[in-house]
């Protein structure tokens, strides 16, 4: 069985180039739409990539202030009898936030060093100064 095509078929055949459909554009932009929710969760989430660059942040900010802290005691603890006040002086002087709380005589007095807001406890114990986290 032999079928004929007229001229006028076999021009629409060649001609039905009408490029990408609406489903195909659809789909499309959902994908689009949840790659970009996927990554802009992973970038602000609660451990996204900003929080953790602040925590990161934070984390090498205590670590400088014990390191300089430290060095500041161990230097002026030979001649000082009040070398760890004398190091939270020097913190101060450096540009730190300190917040001291003095809370009678058996208690004595705290140090807090302020980051972003958050306070943390200077702690002095075994001759050594440690930031509380």
């Amino acid at each position: 069985m032999i079928v004929k095509m007229e001229k006028k078929d076999k021009i629409n055949i060649f001609n039905n180039k009408r490029g990408i459909t609406l489903v195909s554009l659809i789909i499309t932009i959902i994908i689009i739409l949840i790659l970009s929710g996927i990554t802009i969760k992973m970038i602000t989430g609660e451990h996204g990539l900003l929080s953790e660059a602040v925590s990161a942040r934070e984390e090498a900010e205590i670590r400088k202030i014990e390191t300089t802290s430290n060095n500041a005691y161990k230097y002026l603890k030979e001649e000082s009898d009040n070398a760890f006040e004398e190091a939270i002086n020097e913190l101060q002087k450096e540009g730190y936030n300190i917040k001291t709380e003095y809370n009678g005589e058996l208690i004595g007095k705290k140090y807090y060093v302020i980051l972003n807001e958050k306070h943390y406890q200077i702690i002095f114990e075994n001759d050594e100064i440690k930031i509380d986290r």
